[in-house]
């Protein structure tokens, strides 16, 4: 029986030990990591969400916009595609493009495949929505963030009005707001970065400004998945046969 006992307890001493080597990061670490881990990030799949509502308070009207991108890029190879949908309350776009090599393949509103040569893109350094850029963000604004967890995310959030963290989101995000005062521009982001790997996961923000005229709010979801998962990018067979 004592035998028993004793190799019980060795199992949860063990088991205790276990959890506690596996402890979180703090925020310092968890930045880092980000860093060291840039470079690493070869391949992606972003889709990115922008979703903003104007209302004009005197004329009682409300306007909506919405731009959506989807992406797959391989930055090893300078190889994407990409999917480009805008949105207003009058009208609606759909624009798709592949980049392989030296040649871009764009689809207007369905009209039709067209191709034609470009000088090489690197698409780490010019693709606005790149990990890239995304990681620099983060680094840029890192002393005015703070950190919570959940189960599976180190989550820096910043909440406030901040003109730093505003500008940081120019190049990413194109992020601009006029017609208001900057102090009345207000910003709830939140970045989650895996446990496990590190890599950034998903950015949210929702901007909202107000003055004795205008009511603006604009949401901004940009999501990562299968970084360094996707090998390849297939032109379809229309794009074969059309060009």
């Amino acid at each position: 029986m004592r035998n028993i006992t004793f190799s019980a307890f060795i199992l949860l001493l063990t088991i205790f030990l276990g959890a506690c080597s596996e402890k979180d990061l703090d925020q310092d670490e968890v930045m880092e990591e980000v860093k060291k881990s840039i470079d690493d990030v070869e391949s992606y799949h972003t889709l990115w969400d922008v979703a903003m509502e104007m209302d004009y308070l005197e004329m009682d009207q409300t306007e909506h916009s919405n731009v959506k991108m989807d992406i797959d890029a391989i930055e090893s190879s300078n190889e994407m595609r990409q999917t480009v949908e805008e949105s207003d309350d009058a009208n609606q776009s759909v624009v798709e493009y592949y980049m392989i090599e030296d040649t871009m393949y764009v689809n207007d509103n369905d009209s039709g495949w067209v191709s034609e040569s470009i000088n090489t893109i690197d698409i780490q350094e010019n693709l606005t929505l790149s990990y890239k850029k995304i990681a620099t963000l983060l680094e840029e604004i890192e002393d005015e963030l703070e950190m919570e967890t959940d189960d599976d995310h180190y989550i820096l959030t910043f909440k406030g009005s901040s003109q730093n963290v505003f500008d940081a989101q120019d190049e990413p995000y194109s992020l601009e707001v006029t017609g208001f005062d900057e102090d009345g521009v207000n910003q709830d982001l939140k970045i989650k970065v895996d446990k496990e790997n590190l890599y950034i996961m998903n950015v949210e923000n929702t901007v909202t400004a107000k003055n004795d005229q205008n009511e603006l709010e604009m949401k901004i979801v940009q999501d990562f998945s299968d970084i360094n998962a996707i090998d390849e990018i297939e032109l379809p067979e229309e794009i074969e046969e059309e060009v």
